[in-house]
């Protein structure tokens, strides 16, 4: 299971000493002897072969980690499948599937040498005291003198495993004792502490732009104390109801229908699309607890971390305490309880974002994954998988039916469910003859040419203040974080960009520094131009803090939410805010693309979207298809409590056929449209899109590479069998530097079959035998979802 390089990713075999013999399973882990010097590595256990033949050379198996099998035969044939499907390494895929609660960490064992302590007449005061504290089991430390005992052959090291696990905790600050004469940065922490109490050292860092060297400096001079605070798992506990599952007729219908699926043995896979606010999530309920009837267990996948305590409360509300969450925001030692809870059948739901498609039942009856055309649900780091994919996987290995939730399906699934590959289930209007919110779509350029010069039209200000006046609600979207998003010399009109990104800094008001979205690099507002030395700049672009400003500004007896990332930075604090809102706590919220997916208000009967231009800017073919989901969700948080609901999109183009259809709510005239094209132009569904990735230090290696890449691909191509594929480059990637390093791809339209995938290992292959492949980092990702 250690990290290896690609042209190590294969299965090593190994002789089982006669000791172990009859007591090893697959699943199981174990520490071997590895490479020339024999070092201690832990490793998978894949498979038991038949005995070698004689004279084999084979090294023996130290010992088991594990008395039992950590990974069950499901997930060792989803590991070789992850490693096929997915370019990833067999190290990859197994520490994907295990909880990393249980990961091992090497660490250091001593122990006494024959009666070294009976000899301590022979060593010095300090040397009796490292072998006492040894033989009390205590770690006697590093030093010279640990290592002269070992040379001596008074102490043994050996490499021990341990459990890799941490408790999640917060670490904070408090005010200690403040210093004669603190510099002017220690002063902004000072003050920060003083009007806070206490903060998180990320917070202090984000707030003051200073660096952790500054604030550990401040913590040896006792001006400030660190603590750690724990935190909880979910935020509030929520007893079981039996509330909200009455359904209509139409919801009946379509509950019957996937009740049949559930009960066929069969397994497949089902879309259910319905207009938001039509009641999915009744109906979804209603077949989870019908599994649960069954005894069998549900894996429920939420796009976002934002969106996991709303499900949760409904869950609950609905099950009771057997309900496991599982997300990248848990530490190890929370992920592994979950793990427990779910291994024990304390748990028979799981509930969580892309990660929870992994979670360790053996027996699941269903997998629900709500809003299924979110990028979210492909990973960007190695394995490349898409939740839909392996959860297809895994109900076919259990005979359950995998379920598609949406008001706007991915083209893809869509087009499944069209054609009889998945099964189809519709709900056109929402219950209780509530309609869909009433759509204005509001010219720009008019307000621009009227004088109206800020961020809200004045028919969107009129809204929210009736929408106040009615003691009701409102969402306002703005997918752009900080105050402005460009800061430009007035003179030379340079732009003030990253140094480690090619990407504009965004200025933050909220602590006064320019910040990339990227990296994370953050500086001063500057004094003066780089270039032309001129001492003026243009702050351009609007982001949600300016936008909170404004609206604070128009409405100051409004009480203002922002909810971005900014906001969000401690642990359950974007939850905490949606409930204060839920609450009736906030008037307006105001925040990026978390405010506008699946989240349910009652009384919010307004939603204003301010730069609907800026979702139509991508650089690839789903980008059309992402801003009309993005436009009908957040158009479809209004209105859902009974009350008439009403929506404003602001655009400087008032004629886009994508925001027109966005605002009737219209996803099957949307579909139609962008079916046909894509059927034309041979996108997915009719194509796969793959894109092999360079990266280097270098951008002239990076550009190297991927030529040469090239080049072994027609070699492959050339001497093999005939795939059908056409490929795109070598050009740079959309953002050619990130983190100070170069990027540079390929792009394939081709098949996502067995015979592409084996055409690119070959052309891996032959590329990783080039010089050219040195300093060079490559990826492969099938069926890519990110910005070409």
């Amino acid at each position: 299971m250690d990290k290896t390089s690609a042209g190590f990713d294969i299965l090593f075999t190994y002789k089982i000493p006669p000791e172990l013999r009859g007591g090893l399973r697959p699943g199981q882990r174990v520490i071997v002897p590895f490479g020339r010097g024999n070092q201690e590595r832990q490793a998978m256990l894949m498979e038991l072969c038949a005995e070698p033949e004689e004279g084999a050379k084979l090294k023996s198996i130290a010992r088991v980690v594990d008395p039992e099998p950590v990974i069950n035969s499901e997930f060792l044939q989803l590991v070789l499948w992850l490693r096929e499907k997915t370019f990833c390494t067999y190290y990859e895929a197994v520490r994907l599937v295990i909880p990393l609660g249980l990961n091992l960490k090497a660490v250091a064992g001593y122990s006494l040498v024959g009666t070294a302590l009976n000899l301590s007449v022979l060593l010095s005061p300090e040397e009796t005291r490292i072998l006492e504290e040894i033989q009390k089991g205590k770690s006697p430390g590093e030093g010279a003198l640990l290592d002269s005992l070992i040379e001596r052959g008074f102490v043994r090291r050996s490499k021990e495993f341990a459990p890799n696990i941490k408790g999640e905790t917060l670490l904070m600050a408090r005010l200690g004792e403040i210093p004669e004469k603190p510099t002017p940065k220690q002063r902004l922490v000072i003050d920060l502490l003083e009007e806070f109490g206490e903060l998180s050292i990320k917070e202090i860092i984000y707030y003051t732009g200073v660096s952790r060297a500054l604030i550990d400096a401040l913590e040896k001079k006792s001006a400030v104390s660190f603590y750690e605070r724990e935190v909880a798992i979910e935020p509030e506990p929520v007893e079981k109801t039996e509330e909200g599952l009455d359904l209509n007729q139409e919801q009946q219908e379509a509950a019957g229908g996937l009740s049949k699926l559930l009960h066929s043995g069969k397994g497949g896979t089902a879309l259910l699309y319905g207009v938001t606010g039509s009641g999915k999530t009744r109906v979804y309920t209603r077949l989870i607890r019908e599994t649960l009837d069954m005894g069998r267990q549900v894996i429920m996948l939420v796009p976002e971390i934002a969106l996991t305590p709303q499900t949760i409360r409904l869950f609950k509300n609905a099950f009771g305490s057997g309900v496991a969450v599982l997300h990248s925001g848990l530490s190890a030692g929370e992920r592994l309880n979950e793990y427990r809870r779910i291994k024990s059948g304390a748990a028979k739901i799981a509930v969580g974002t892309r990660s929870a498609v992994f979670s360790p039942f053996d027996n699941i009856g269903l997998i629900v994954i709500d809003e299924e055309q979110e990028a979210s649900y492909k990973s960007e780091r190695s394995p490349r998988y898409q939740a839909r994919d392996v959860a297809k996987f895994r109900c076919a290995w259990h005979k359950a039916p995998l379920l598609l939730v949406s008001a706007t399906p991915s083209i893809e699934s869509y087009y499944f469910s069209q054609s009889g590959r998945y099964g189809f289930f519709k709900l056109k209007s929402r219950p209780n003859e509530n309609e869909l919110p009433q759509v204005y779509i509001i010219d720009m350029n008019d307000e621009k040419a009227g004088g109206n010069m800020s961020s809200m039209s004045g028919e969107l200000m009129r809204e929210i203040d009736n929408t106040l006046e009615a003691g009701e609600q409102a969402i306002l979207l703005l997918n752009r974080r900080g105050f402005n998003t460009v800061v430009m010399c007035s003179g030379c009109k340079e732009i003030i960009n990253c140094p480690n990104c090619s990407l504009s800094l965004t200025y933050h008001k909220a602590n006064d520094k320019l910040v990339c979205h990227c990296c994370g690099y953050m500086r001063d507002k500057p004094l003066e131009c780089p270039k032309c030395h001129d001492r003026k700049f243009r702050f351009l672009g609007l982001g949600t803090q300016k936008a909170e400003e404004e609206l604070e500004d128009y409405f100051p007896d409004a009480r203002v939410l922002r909810l971005d990332l900014d906001t969000s930075l401690r642990k359950f604090s974007r939850e905490e805010k949606l409930e204060a809102f839920r609450k009736g706590e906030f008037d307006l919220m105001i925040g990026t693309q978390m405010v506008a997916k699946g989240l349910d208000f009652e009384n919010v009967t307004l939603v204003g979207i301010l730069l609907a231009d800026q979702a139509l800017c991508s650089g690839d073919f789903r980008g059309s298809e992402r801003a009309f989901a993005l436009m009908t969700q957040a158009v479809g948080r209004a209105g859902r409590g009974g009350r008439e609901g009403r929506a404003c999109i602001q655009t400087y183009n008032p004629f886009n056929k994508i925001i027109n259809l966005a605002a009737l709510q219209d996803y099957e005239g949307f579909y139609k449209a962008e079916i046909d094209a894509r059927r034309t132009l041979i996108l997915p569904p009719f194509a796969a899109f793959c894109v092999i990735g360079f990266t280097s230090l270098s951008r002239e290696k990076a550009e190297t590479a991927s030529g040469v890449f090239l080049r072994e691909l027609g070699k492959a191509l050339d001497s093999g069998e005939k795939v059908p594929l056409r490929v795109f480059g070598p050009s740079p990637a959309a953002v050619v530097k990130t983190a100070g390093k170069y990027r540079y791809q390929l792009v394939l339209k081709c098949l996502d079959d067995k015979k592409t995938r084996a055409l690119i290992r070959s052309a891996w292959d032959l590329f990783s035998a080039c010089p050219e492949s040195r300093g060079v980092l490559i990826f492969v990702d099938m069926n890519y979802y990110g910005n070409l």
